[in-house]
């Protein structure tokens, strides 16, 4: 990217940041508006929960298919072009959704797919705007810079725009998507009104799966076993870097982190090995290739492996739980769209004391404590939910879950931005986000499942109860391999391995 759109040392966050701030801030508006009007949308074609679910899987789908394209692709394009593509796109989509809504043409199959497609767009937009953040700030202000950005996510989709979405779905149904595309549409003006040139750095040679043999920083004690390999599957996002040179070898940092060439470099005065000489440019590696080589590397590092792996399983019960809170909040809480609008903004009440106070939270607790933090809570918040009969107190125990979920994607994103090399950020972060998201449609499947095996036996409240207490179970179990495997030493032995190579 260029020295334009660095803008050098500065105090503060600097310009290209609040461009980005306002960006997301005006299309977080849109997406909460909409992300309250698309289940209730699918409950006014049908009351059956898996059909209901099937359009929270039509929209996640994409993550478990389009994760790593998407990863590879923004580290070939300009990436701040790439996000105004995929605005345009919401534009389209949640505009067509509008129309038929309208024309009172909508059913359940071109929900799904329209779902489908928007979600399409969504992988590509928020997989490219966190790898984009490190070429705005300074590492120094990589948490704090977060932190905005996540608190303004959640406050602007859950604390303003859900009210708002309940406000217009009284009005007309379509109202809320008809507010989404004007919104995509400003935010990519404003995309566009950041200046510079944001490709990744330039390419080096690829990575090593197997690092050589340690002759630069030692490995890191193993902690335990490694984790076991997962079904693949946010929610649950930095400066310019000292140039260094692209191809130093050196061995496997501590945390198991993959060596690999770093930006914002120079040519070497030789060629390396394998390599084109210099004044001829070398074939760039298929997408396939590079692909590979993102996840190669992050499996290879024991603290992203780990983090994703928690990630994939906080998501796919949280999902499960969530995929029928809309029925929850009908039946079981006696809510209507305005109502269940503003239960479900109360997460941004705690969201944004999360991103105001992230920073200090973190230097507080330290980033292993901050992470369980998120496990322990969230299991308590759905055993209450599942167990409560009023609105008032699962709004009071959801607005904790929006403290928790900023702090945990402060620390997360900050460690992934902190530790992969800018020239693999889009790769590796598409594979964590896979891992971690990818998870998400197979839990609403088997959230909207649970409800449809329980209800003949137990009743229609027990089913609708059931996610959430089931969710509350894993995510206890969790927390224990939380306390036990991310550890603050596993983590302080990546951090300090990666500032020893910059």
């Amino acid at each position: 990217m260029t020295n334009e759109a660095r803008g050098g040392q500065r105090r503060g966050l600097g310009r290209p940041f609040w461009h980005l701030w306002s960006a997301a801030t005006v299309s977080n508006l849109g997406q909460g508006a909409s992300a309250i009007a698309f289940p209730w949308l699918a409950s006014t074609l049908t009351d059956q929960a898996f059909l209901i679910a099937l359009v929270a899987v039509a929209n996640r789908l994409p993550w478990l298919l389009f994760s790593l394209p998407a990863g590879a692709l923004a580290d070939r394009l300009d990436r701040r072009l790439l996000m105004v593509w995929m605005t345009g796109a919401r534009a389209v989509l949640v505009g067509v959704v509008a129309l038929l809504v309208a024309l009172d043409a909508m059913t359940m199959p071109l929900l799904c797919g329209c779902a489908l497609a928007l979600g399409f767009s969504e992988v590509l937009f928020d997989n490219t705007s966190q790898v984009l953040l490190p070429s705005l700030v300074e590492r120094r202000q990589l948490d704090s810079a977060n932190g905005r950005l996540m608190a303004t996510q959640i406050v602007a989709d859950d604390f303003l725009a859900r009210p708002l979405g309940g406000l217009l779905l009284a009005l007309t149904l379509a109202a809320p998507f008809a507010f989404d595309a004007v919104t995509a549409v400003l935010a990519g003006v404003l995309l566009l009104s950041l200046r510079g040139t944001f490709r990744a750095a330039a390419t080096g040679p690829p990575t090593p799966a197997v690092p050589p043999a340690p002759s630069v920083v030692p490995p890191a004690p193993p902690v335990g076993p490694p984790a076991p390999p997962v079904v693949p599957a946010p929610a649950l996002s930095p400066e310019a870097e000292p140039s260094r040179e692209a191809d130093r070898p050196a061995g496997p940092p501590p945390g198991g982190t993959a060596p690999g060439p770093i930006p914002g470099q120079g040519a070497p005065d030789r060629a390396a090995p394998g390599r084109a000489a210099p004044g001829r440019a070398a074939p760039r590696p298929s997408m396939r290739a590079e692909t590979r080589e993102g996840v190669r590397w992050l499996w290879s590092h024991q603290l992203l492996r780990r983090l994703a792996l928690s990630l994939a399983l906080t998501n796919m019960a949280s999902q499960g739980a969530m995929v029928t809170y809309v029925l929850f909040a009908q039946e079981v809480l006696g809510l209507g769209p305005v109502g269940f609008a503003l239960l479900s903004s109360v997460t941004g009440v705690g969201a944004l004391a999360g991103g105001l106070l992230a920073a200090r939270v973190v230097r507080a607790l330290g980033r292993a404590r901050s992470l369980l933090l998120l496990v322990v809570v969230q299991s308590c918040v759905f055993g209450a939910t599942g167990l409560a009969s009023h609105a008032w107190l699962v709004g009071a125990v959801m607005s904790l879950l929006g403290f928790v979920v900023v702090l945990w994607n402060v620390v997360t994103v900050t460690i992934r931005q902190t530790l992969i090399p800018d020239r693999l950020l889009g790769r590796v972060n598409s594979v964590y986000r896979l891992l971690g998201w990818g998870t998400i449609p197979l839990g609403a499947a088997l959230g909207g499942l649970l409800v449809t095996v329980v209800e003949p036996h137990w009743g229609r409240e027990a089913a609708l109860r059931a996610p959430l207490l089931l969710t509350a179970v894993v995510l206890a179990a969790l927390a224990v391999y939380v306390r036990l495997r991310l550890t603050q030493r596993v983590i302080d032995t990546a951090l300090e391995g990666a500032a020893e190579r910059s």
